[in-house]
């Protein structure tokens, strides 16, 4: 009886490492969720389906659900999802994970990660407790407009290293992710929100989604390092209702083919703090790209957008996405500036150039032709090698 034990114990060192061992007295208990048409479910079965922890709950269910309802809040407790699960979430709260610090994780790879297919409207993931953490798993729309997948409604939620699909061409998901302002400290990373192309890899999605991820009130959030492909008819991101502060949305790629005038990469409440930086932005909108990112209130670091997909993007803000610019080495502008052939140009109100090697504006500067010119206030220039105003200077054909 103890050799068998054992070799029950290694294996589940191996599965779930060292520490989350149920011969750890710190570490929680650590559940098993396999469904019994899996294959291999009878070897789990026969290893772990009459184990019973000290508070008598078992250790092997067949639900992700049936393991919540199991674990114990603040104690440390992991479900770990195997390989090649699947599961049907055909209900709002099909699945109520609502244990502080629960850590629901998946395990295998692509197509083999635990999945979740939501066939009903209302069908949903409530995150009902803080500081939970789901990782690796896949999620599916699995019928037309799922209203939001992930409902998260408590504080110091994690959603990792998880994928997002449509089932079919005719499935979709609304909202991926939606916050209530109790949703503080929520941190997505490293996910992908896959709606062009359905599950089978080849079928195009045809419904549309409102945003992937929305922001009500959640303060501090980090969205960080996913990707977004879909055809999102208010943004990838999106922050609405009440402000979120101090939010920080970095390195995120946006695909959108919305050929709407909207903000579709990020938009932003105009209350909304924080910082959006190196994010990647493409949305179909034929106009322009200067409104492809509204970062609200937040700082704006570099962050690069494009509305042709057949060119390489800008960076927002800067000269290229909207100023009119024919030749340019270096422009900087941060109000107007139009040039047709620049090597240094940088105008803090609006500067006009034809011709320029480098010139400095602090006004209003015209630019036939010029080696180096500055202006602080007002300076017409047809062709000069230097030429420095602090008022208004004329000059026409001089040397200095």
């Amino acid at each position: 009886m103890r050799t068998k034990l054992r070799a029950r114990e290694g294996y589940f060192e191996r599965l779930t490492g060292p520490a989350a061992t149920q011969l750890s007295p710190t570490a929680g208990n650590t559940y098993l969720v396999l469904k019994a048409a899996a294959a291999g479910y009878a070897y789990f079965e026969a290893m772990y389906g009459t184990y019973y922890y000290p508070d008598s709950t078992k250790m092997l269910h067949n639900t992700i659900d049936s393991a919540v309802n199991a674990a114990l809040a603040s104690r440390g407790d992991k479900i770990i999802v195997l390989e090649g699960h699947t599961e049907t979430i055909a209900a709002a709260a099909g699945v109520d994970a609502d244990k502080i610090g629960l850590i629901i994780e998946g395990r295998g790879s692509g197509a083999n990660k635990p999945t979740l297919t939501f066939t009903d409207a209302l069908s949903d993931i409530d995150i009902d407790a803080a500081s939970i953490t789901i990782r690796n798993m896949r999620f599916i729309g699995g019928v037309a407009s799922v209203a939001a997948l992930i409902d998260v409604n408590a504080a110091n939620f994690t959603l990792e290293d998880c994928d997002f699909y449509s089932g079919a061409a005719g499935y979709g998901v609304l909202i991926s992710v939606i916050t209530d302002a109790a949703a503080n400290d929520i941190t997505v990373r490293n996910c992908t929100f896959n709606y062009l192309v359905a599950t089978d890899g080849t079928t195009a999605i045809t419904e549309t989604a409102t945003e992937a991820i929305r922001l009500v009130g959640a303060d501090r959030a980090k969205i960080e390092g996913n990707y977004f492909s879909g055809d999102f008819t208010t943004a990838a991101i999106n922050s609405v209702t009440t402000a979120s502060k101090d939010v920080k949305i970095l390195n995120n790629y946006v695909n959108n083919i919305a050929t709407e005038n909207i903000a579709g990469g990020i938009d932003l409440h105009a209350n909304t703090t924080g910082f959006v930086d190196e994010n990647h932005v493409y949305v179909a909108y034929g106009t322009s790209a200067v409104a492809l990112i509204d970062p609200g209130a937040a700082v704006v670091g570099r962050n690069w957008v494009s509305n042709s997909a057949s060119e390489s993007p800008a960076m927002h803000g800067g000269a290229d996405a909207s100023d009119t610019v024919a030749s340019t080495a270096v422009l900087v502008s941060t109000a107007t500036s139009t040039a047709a052939s620049v090597g240094i140009q940088t105008s803090t109100v609006q500067s006009k150039a034809d011709s320029v090697g480098l010139t400095s504006s602090t006004n209003t500067s015209k630019v036939s032709s010029v080696g180096i010119q500055t202006s602080t206030v007002s300076s017409q220039v047809d062709s000069s090698w230097i030429a420095i105003s602090t008022q208004l200077s004329l000059i026409r054909s001089k040397q200095g």
